[in-house]
């Protein structure tokens, strides 16, 4: 079958090639159409009416639980509606009596209709709404359609329900002028309209699929083509040029792939957006992929043509050659780590960590620099049987790369790292090349060295790529926070303010103050002048006039609304070149603004008015607890998570942001440098100096040795699974022949993986143990804060029976208080589980949360009258830990729950969590590592004399005098190694039997041989003699001319004798020569030599220009050649066109001889006598040269095979290789 593919793969990579285009279009086609705006529209309908009719089912078997008692069934309420994803609200005469969710605001309205369903919109999405009335009780139940939050981060996706559409890129809309597409309920009627906010794209999924497919046409294709080149390359003599012929080609394919943009469907995807600055057709994952795969078929090509002898050194270039391969070696190097530095810098993450890998960019990175490594290991290998065997010198190689790095650096290439990287990396390969030979014992060392270096020049790229991009970003983020302007807003204000007066809307609202509130204002200058920036900005408008107070909180403090803005805009506030536009000496994280519309610009009827617009934008919300939450991707520049900075004014500080303990005094940070990055305290710090002279220093925490050393570890495994997985898919063969295990193998195994288990199993113990004592930690504290929070407010409360009777806008000021104590937010419900108060009313007023509590602790604490709940709640993805107590107060009925969202504690274990991960990580591998080469060691040293043993027991010859092995010690090898003595004693007793009855049995052989080759010239002889001896006698006058005919006869014959007596002598040499070092290409062409003459047969020979060595005696070794050359020869006596091919080829260990030919073969009957003595089949033949041939092989060490059919007959020869005598 392996013939049949090797016949007919030409074929078989081209149906490949084409089955997969077939497919990709196939795919690309169904993706379209299930993909376009219509197939979404028809499913979002269909699964809409789908849902429709599931809420109304479910209603009717909740009317079903709430006839007889509602609370009661709470449990039974919540596994209904829990099941399907459903959001539940029921009402029991206007009382909420059950609800599972606090996402969703109250529902309770007033509804002409029994029975509606809708979709609305809440501040966390759509929502399919089912209402149902039944007796006194009022049913809302709720499916999500999209989540869309009035906040875009991490956090806060927007996502939309699979089970009514799988596509993100929806817009639901209540204006159905402006939708593209109704959605009609079951009355057939619109109740929402549909757009797409972009062009709907393929999923990432599909992406992936195509590009697969994409790749494997890509591959296919230059798998045919390679295929072609090596059937059809033999028109072309120099395979050279025919290589380069080979390489334009797919530069070719890749130029057109590139320029045309094919598949379009791909190179308008993610995969192909640019975002690496490496060079042109480098600028993506994908583009980077496919040239990494046209540069490992490049250098396969490579290593079959010189593992074939068909691209070879030439000893005249071989110097030149030398600095090519090595130029290559360096630039390929170079070129991989100068990727892998782009594609981090690119991404501004570490994939390699598996943060965040479920991201596809993440995925392909590290798939892109696992290529990478493939690559630079096939260049490895290609080096390797290129350029190692020539003579070339280490230090010569040493050299040349120390001067080509400092070229790179000075001129080509200023990244220190890469070129400092790229050097080691190619020395140590050069050395191990150097010492380390290529034998069995060392081949598992040998890979394991390549390994750890792979690893350990990838990981310090990464993380110089990695500290580098942190360097480029802190540096973007100090400059954006040292910005106090901001000239987009001030441009919209000059805009608004030149305006203002000419706007008879503006003008009406303001006519009729008081009536219209400022909020009418507000949400209209929002609409019509600052939508821009409404985004980003809390506007804030306010009127005031000269008798109006203003009362600051939480002091309690009034003040006068005109002094109170006029004294901040004087005591804080700087000018722009807007007129009376004001920015505040605000702290570095924010940016406040104060307009002021003075009256007479305004149509207000009240002498004295002014109007005060504030601008106010942070970078990070203030408080504890939902910092990250609050944060909005689509206003913030810069992601401030992770910074520290502080602000100094008069050389004090002013303002300090984050986890860095800085100094109030800046005397203290006087002396480190401006604009310089320096490492101080576990931070990397940034100082600048601002425009009004005051100094920034923001900074960011140190990557851990843990964190660094990780990205080995994971590279080292992720690797090393990588060339096991390729090792068993495309070396099946040898990887069964590998585990077919040695004792010294099973002995290495059994150490490794006693390491790796042991240190396993305690990772994942450790692990799971410290994952859960950190949450009965985070439990126990957060219990501990909540009681103390109680008793807190239980004092401060005092007796008070009803939350109505105590000042409401006193509690919100006491929580936020209260919450800087304790480290946390704090939120009070009434009885009902409504909101009473929070220290952080944004997050509800937002929308992230609705008023109502969690339905679980209020079904904790009311229905089962529990004292504490703790459990784990999400807003959005964030996931954090929430306490509930009641409030027991006067008559010590809870009149209302306490409640503790608790976020600070959980970041410090979530990172603690992965720095024990990353430590175990480390120790998993470096052990490892450790453990393999101490296995090694010890089962190296454990097997040796059992190595000894065998070694002695292959060399034992019953010819020969064998060694005994000296052993002293007395186990269970000694006894061994004792029974190893005994029997060579007694082989050497067996032997000598042995030789007597053989040298007695051999003797009569050879002396029946002698006599049959002596009796043949004997007898022409005799007859000659007698003849003779007649003519004398019968005085023949021709006695004379028949002496010198018969004479010369007779000198025939005894040339004869000599000869055959001659052949006898050599055959039966004793084995025990000396033997020199002989050089196989000169003796061979001395042979060719002899048969010059025979103009019929043409004779190559293949090779490349190295020295070919072997240990044995020239004389025989001509002989040797010259036979199995006459053989060649006589075999195409008769030929018109007779070939004979000689190859050569050496590897570390042995050298290789083929010796092929055109003529008639040896039958088949014949082939098993061939190497015996006396068998010919030539009618003048003794029938000893090939017997002679296989002598000397097995006297030099070597060993002789043949294969022959009817078109010809090849003769291998092996002989053991030694190096040249220096």
């Amino acid at each position: 079958m392996k013939k049949n593919f090797r016949n007919n793969r030409i074929y078989f990579y081209l149906m490949g090639a084409i089955c997969s285009v077939i497919v990709f279009y196939a795919i690309q086609y169904g993706a379209n159409r299930y993909n376009s705006d219509l197939a979404l529209k028809n499913r979002f309908q269909r699964n809409l009416l789908e849902q429709q009719m599931m809420l109304q089912d479910k209603s009717q078997i909740i009317t079903e639980i709430i006839s007889d008692s509602s609370i009661s069934n709470w449990p039974s309420l919540e596994v209904i509606v829990n099941a399907e994803g459903i959001f539940a609200q029921i009402f029991e005469d206007d009382t909420l009596i059950f609800w599972n969710s606090n996402h969703i605001r109250n529902q309770l309205i007033s509804l002409r209709k029994p029975l509606i369903d809708t979709v609305i919109r809440e501040k966390t999405g759509w929502y399919l709404v089912h209402f149902q009335r039944t007796d006194n009780f009022k049913i809302f139940l709720f499916k999500r359609i999209k989540s869309e939050y009035p906040f875009e981060n991490k956090f806060l996706p927007s996502v939309a329900n699979s089970d009514f559409i799988s596509n993100d890129n929806i817009q639901l809309t209540y204006n159905l002028d402006e939708a593209s597409y109704f959605i009609n309920g079951q009355n057939g009627k619109p109740i929402i309209g549909l757009n797409f906010d972009k062009e709907t794209k393929p999923g990432a999924e599909v992406i992936f699929c195509l590009f697969f497919f994409f790749l494997l046409a890509y591959l296919m294709f230059i798998l045919w083509m390679g295929s072609l080149y090596e059937k059809y390359g033999n028109i072309i003599s120099n395979k050279r040029f025919l290589f380069l012929l080979y390489i334009i080609d797919l530069f070719l394919i890749r130029l057109a792939d590139y320029y045309f943009n094919f598949p379009s469907i791909l190179k308008h995807s993610f995969l192909f957006e640019p975002k690496f600055e490496i060079m042109a057709g480098m600028n993506s994952i994908g583009d980077v992929i496919i040239t990494l795969i046209l540069l490992v078929a490049i250098f396969y090509k490579f290593i079959q043509l010189v593992q074939k002898g068909k691209i070879y050194v030439h000893l005249k270039y071989r110097y030149f050659q030398h600095v090519i391969s090595l130029t290559a070696m360096w630039a390929v190097t170079i070129g991989s780590f100068y990727i892998i530095y782009h594609i981090i810098s690119g991404l501004n993450i570490n994939p390699v960590l598996g943060i965040r890998l479920a991201e596809p960019e993440n995925i392909l990175s590290l798939f892109t620099i696992i290529l990478l490594n493939v690559v630079l290991f096939l260049m490895v290998r290609s080096f390797n049987y290129y350029s190692l065997k020539q003579p070339v010198g280490y230090i010569y190689k040493l050299l040349y790369f120390s001067i080509i790095a400092i070229i790179t650096y000075a001129y080509i290439l200023e990244n220190q790292l890469v070129v400092i990287s790229g050097f080691g990396f190619v020395i140590l390969l050069i050395t191990i090349f150097a010492f380390l030979k290529d034998t069995s014992s060392l081949k598992f060392l040998k890979y394991l060295l390549y390994l750890i270096i792979f690893s350990v020049a990838n990981t310090l790229i990464i993380n110089e790529a990695e500290h580098d991009t942190k360097d480029i970003s802190q540096v973007r983020t100090a400059n954006y926070l040292a910005q106090k302007n901001d000239l987009n807003l001030e441009m919209v204000y000059s805009d608004f303010s030149s305006n203002i007066t000419s706007d008879s809307v503006l003008n009406l609202i303001i006519e009729n103050y008081p009536v219209n509130p400022e909020f009418a204002i507000n949400e209209y200058l929002k609409s019509n002048y600052f939508k821009s920036i409404s985004g980003k900005y809390d506007i804030q408008v306010t009127m005031c006039t000269d008798e109006e107070l203003l009362e600051i909180q939480p002091e309690g403090i009034l003040i006068g609304c005109d002094e109170y803005f006029s004294s901040l805009i004087r005591d804080f506030g700087d000018s722009t070149e807007v007129a009376d536009l004001y920015l505040q000496n605000s702290t570095p994280e924010s940016i406040y603004y104060i307009g002021l519309i003075a009256g007479d610009m305004l149509a207000i009827p009240e002498a004295g008015m002014n109007m005060y617009i504030e601008f106010y934008f942070t970078y990070v919300p203030e408080g504890l607890g939902y910092p990250e939450l609050l944060v909005d991707n689509k206003t913030l520049a810069y992601d401030l998570s992770g910074y520290a900075f502080a602000k100094y004014s008069n050389n004090k500080l002013v303002y300090k942001f984050g986890d860095f303990s800085y100094y109030t005094d800046y005397s203290s940070v006087r002396n480190f440098p401006i604009g310089k990055f320096y490492n101080y305290s576990d931070y990397r710090h940034l100082k600048l100096v601002t425009d009004e002279g005051d100094t920034l220093i923001i900074s960011r925490p140190v990557a851990k040795m843990s964190e660094q050393l990780a990205t080995f570890s994971m590279l080292f495994l992720l690797l090393g699974l990588t060339a096991i997985t390729v090792f068993i898919l495309f070396f099946s063969k040898k990887a069964l022949a590998y585990f077919a295990l040695s004792f010294r193998t099973r002995l290495q195994v059994f150490f490794i993986a006693t390491i790796s288990v042991t240190i396993l199993i305690i990772a994942i113990i450790t692990t799971y143990y410290a994952e859960n004592s950190n949450k009965e930690r985070i439990v126990t504290q957060l219990n501990e804060k909540t009681y103390s929070v109680l008793i807190e407010l239980q004092h401060k409360l005092g007796s008070i029976n009803s939350f109505d009777e105590y000042q409401m806008d006193e509690l919100q000021p006491l929580l936020r208080k209260f919450s800087l104590v304790f480290f946390s937010d704090i939120n009070i419900y009434d009885a009902s589980g409504k909101l009473v108060a929070s220290s952080r009313p944004e997050i509800f007023r937002k929308g992230l949360l609705s008023e109502l509590i969690n339905p679980m602790a209020f079904e904790e604490i009311y229905v089962d009258n529990k004292l504490f709940y703790t459990a784990e709640e999400k807003i959005g993805e964030m996931a954090y830990y929430s306490s509930y107590v009641p409030l027991n107060l006067g008559d010590n009925e809870p009149i209302g729950i306490v409640n503790l969202p608790y976020f600070a504690r959980q970041t410090e274990v979530k990172k603690s969590y992965f720095e024990m991960i990353f430590s175990f990580l480390n120790l998993f591998v470096i052990a490892g590592i450790l453990g393999t080469f101490i296995a090694l060691f010890i089962s190296k040293l454990l097997t040796k004399p059992l190595v000894v043993l065998q070694q002695n027991l292959s060399e034992i010859r019953i010819d020969e005098q064998n060694e005994r092995i000296d052993w002293v010690a007395d186990d269970e090898i000694g006894l061994l190694i004792k029974e190893y003595n005994q029997m060579v004693d007694k082989l050497e007793q067996s032997a000598e039997l042995l030789k007597h009855s053989e040298r007695e049995s051999a003797w009569r052989e050879v002396a029946r041989q002698i006599a049959h080759e002596i009796k043949n010239p004997l007898t022409p002889m005799k007859l000659n003699v007698q003849y003779l001896e007649k003519a004398y006698n019968e005085d023949d006058p021709s006695l004379k001319d028949k002496i010198r005919t018969i004479s010369k006869s007779l000198i025939q014959q005894i040339d004869t004798l000599d000869k055959v007596a001659e052949m006898f002598s050599d055959f039966a040499k004793s084995n025990i020569r000396k033997m020199n070092q002989v050089e196989l290409f000169g003796v061979i062409k001395s042979a060719m030599a002899l048969f010059k003459n025979y103009n019929h047969i043409t004779f190559d020979l293949h090779h490349d220009e190295s020295a070919y060595y072997t240990k044995a005696i020239e004389k025989d070794l001509l002989r040797v050649f010259n036979n199995l050359i006459k053989n060649a020869v006589q075999s195409m006596e008769y030929a018109d066109e007779g070939r004979i091919d000689i190859t050569m080829t050496q590897s570390d260990t042995h050298i290789e001889v083929k010796i092929s030919d055109n003529g008639k073969g040896i039958d088949t009957a014949f082939k098993s006598k061939v190497f015996q003595p006396y068998f010919t089949t030539k009618s003048g033949g003794t029938g000893l040269g090939l017997a002679i041939v296989k002598n000397i092989m097995n006297e030099t060490g070597g060993s002789i095979s043949f294969e022959s059919s009817k078109n010809g007959t090849t003769f291998f020869l092996k002989f053991n290789r030694c190096n040249e005598s220096k």
